[in-house]
């Protein structure tokens, strides 16, 4: 009980993060992308500047240490794959690069769907939706 209540928590995390960044409600890239590091960090337990400097090899052996919950992983991966969009679209094609090559490492060790790679606002609104994540999106986002 208290596990789920945990993942959830950490799910929710991830959601509002990504929420706020589809909505555009930052102030500057920087703020943005260090609130979804943020994110992905305390949903793994790990810094996130250190998690998310590894090689992607690295990750998933790092992951394999703690009590990493491949349910929670799908909205990691997903996370990362949204990640590496921004990054893209600032021009920082190496450390997209890197995003989506953690993200495919992750998804292949835990059994993840990579069939996620363009997880756009649409897409992950619609996740979150299915999984009853937040139902208070309206009409109008």
């Amino acid at each position: 009980m208290f596990e789920n209540d945990y993942i959830m928590r950490m799910i929710l995390q991830l959601g509002t993060v990504l929420r706020r960044s589809w909505l555009r409600q930052y102030d500057d890239f920087d703020a943005e992308r260090e609130d979804i590091e943020r994110a992905i960090g305390d949903a793994v337990d790990i810094e996130p500047k250190t998690l998310l400097s590894l090689a992607p090899e690295s990750i998933v052996s790092m992951l394999a240490l703690g009590n990493f919950d491949a349910e929670l992983g799908g909205y990691v991966v997903r996370a990362l794959y949204f990640e590496a969009d921004l990054l893209e679209k600032q021009g920082l094609f190496g450390t997209s690069d890197l995003r989506k090559a953690q993200a495919n490492a992750i998804a292949d060790a835990y059994g993840i769907d990579k069939d996620i790679a363009n997880a756009g606002p649409e897409m992950l609104k619609e996740l979150f939706r299915e999984q009853g994540v937040d139902n208070s999106y309206s009409e109008s986002e």
